[in-house]
């Protein structure tokens, strides 16, 4: 198994967060 780096721990958050608002901007149109 390949141990994720703090970077890519924290790339992945942002991605998830981003698409998370993403939703939220298209909902709320």
């Amino acid at each position: 198994m390949k141990q994720l780096t703090n970077l890519e721990k924290r790339a992945r958050r942002r991605i998830a967060k981003a698409s998370k608002r993403g939703r939220y901007l298209i909902v709320s149109r």
